[in-house]
């Protein structure tokens, strides 16, 4: 990108009036030259006025990273106070200003092109662009809050991606987030990967993951052998030649499996199905109700 800025060219001007001084003051020669740098000239742009004498005029800019540009909505040389943002970020994000929501995923109206034209005005400091780096991508993975608890930094994720379902990548969780999701729907977890030639993870791919979790002690059932009676659980002990309810208190919940917390002991008995013992028209009778 090319700017005319009349403040660079007066202090290129100024730094060739040193130069062709008869006697060059070192001091005041540094000093221009870290004004020239300090205003975004390069090594190779302050080498070529050295050779040439001449500023350069109107003067490519050259950005400090590398990769995708998006448009931050710039209109008429304003940029939209909903869309600015802090410039450009080596990781590819956004940084959220007060009063701004982030996006996690590139919105398509940020892909189009560029809102900036030749001939705009732009201000110092002014953002005229984002770009972002795919160089290092996180996956973000929405995680219910049931099961948020047993979810820790450091547990191990097969992450599998939805534009190659073949691929595997095998990773760690980063980070969680210390807020739920919007309306408290999910609780957001972090892994940070590394984008290699090899992997080419495209930005804004959803992605599915199995984490695994720690090893949690105690007593676990299979669900079948659990019945919810709405306000209580409980399970059907056996007791001589007869089964009886017991209430219980229950904790994690898995595909096949429920961990109980307070209720049974090791060694008891308990029905595995326990709705083969109930019909539709039975009264499970509880601590509680019986009659």
């Amino acid at each position: 990108m090319d700017i005319y800025s009349p403040e660079i060219v007066t202090e290129q001007l100024h730094f060739i009036l040193l130069l062709n001084s008869t006697k060059i003051d070192t001091s005041l020669l540094n000093a221009a030259k870290e004004k020239l740098q300090l205003l975004g000239l390069t090594g190779e742009q302050i080498k070529q006025i050295k050779v040439t004498l001449k500023p350069i005029n109107p003067l490519p800019v050259f950005s400090a990273y590398s990769g995708h540009i998006h448009d931050i909505g710039i209109s008429s040389g304003v940029v939209s106070e909903d869309k600015a943002d802090n410039g450009m970020n080596g990781m590819g994000e956004n940084i959220e200003q007060p009063g701004q929501v982030q996006n996690i995923n590139l919105p398509s109206s940020q892909s189009s092109a560029l809102g900036i034209k030749e001939g705009m005005y732009i201000q110092t400091g002014q953002s005229v662009f984002s770009v972002f780096s795919t160089n290092q991508v996180w996956a973000v993975l929405n995680i219910f809050p049931s099961d948020a608890s047993i979810i820790k930094v450091g547990d191990n994720v097969s992450i599998s991606l939805e534009t190659n379902p073949t691929q595997e990548i095998t990773s760690s969780i980063s980070y969680i987030e210390p807020i739920t999701g919007q309306n408290a729907a999910a609780v957001q977890a972090r892994i940070y990967l590394s984008n290699s030639d090899s992997l080419k993870i495209k930005i804004g791919s959803l992605v599915s993951a199995k984490i695994t979790a720690k090893e949690i002690s105690g007593i676990w059932l299979p669900r079948t052998a659990v019945i919810n009676l709405g306000q209580s659980q409980v399970v059907f002990m056996k007791s001589g030649e007869y089964f009886r309810t017991k209430i219980i208190q229950t904790g994690i919940v898995t595909d096949s499996l429920i961990q109980i917390t307070h209720g049974l002991e090791s060694g008891e008995q308990i029905a595995v199905n326990a709705q083969f013992l109930i019909d539709s028209e039975s009264f499970i009778n509880t601590p509680g109700n019986e009659e």
